[in-house]
């Protein structure tokens, strides 16, 4: 990585960071230990602009700092990391071949749908780890709380970052085509 990449990277990890500490609501009335939070818009922002490693980047600096400052055990960071990473690196991936607003939200849905299906196994493990829950607890808690959980975290954060890409497209290309050209 080139060094204003790295300097874009920690920045975007730091903001992910502060949106994770920061700002954390239930969205699920069955489920209000799941948390939604905006701390993947810049990470899919990263991914979108600079490539899925750099939003990857972004996901594991705002779980490491996390992990460091707030958290009372690993079992959430590293969750959130697995699914954030998921979601992330599904989006950068996407986008990179298919640059378009079309390539974007194509790219957002496929990200979804990956963090939705690699979260059941996911789940199935640490919550095993984490709270002794059996497969057939967890699984209990699928249709529920958890696969609509990831479905709408990730919607919402996608939306978002939409939003921000779309606006700095117009607003700013300078700016984006500054960040491009460091890859």
């Amino acid at each position: 990585m080139k060094n204003r990449k790295i300097v874009y990277v920690g920045l975007l990890g730091a903001m992910s960071f502060i949106l994770m500490a920061s700002f954390s609501i239930p969205i699920l009335p069955q489920a209000t230990f799941l948390r939604f939070e905006p701390s993947e818009i810049p990470a899919i922002f990263a991914a979108a602009v600079m490539g899925p490693a750099a939003g990857v980047a972004v996901c594991l600096i705002k779980d490491l700092l996390y992990l460091m400052f707030r958290a009372k055990s690993i079992f959430g960071p590293a969750s959130d990391f697995m699914a954030s990473s998921c979601l992330v690196f599904v989006i950068g991936m996407v986008y990179q071949r298919m640059p378009s607003t079309t390539g974007f939200l194509m790219a957002c849905s496929l990200g979804t749908l990956t963090r939705v299906l690699m979260m059941i196994p996911i789940n199935l493990i640490i919550l095993w780890l984490q709270f002794g829950m059996s497969s057939t607890q967890v699984m209990a808690m699928m249709w529920p709380a958890i696969i609509p959980f990831n479905l709408l975290k990730s919607t919402i954060n996608s939306l978002g970052a939409f939003v921000l890409l779309e606006t700095l497209l117009r607003r700013a290309s300078f700016l984006l085509k500054e960040i491009k050209t460091h890859k």
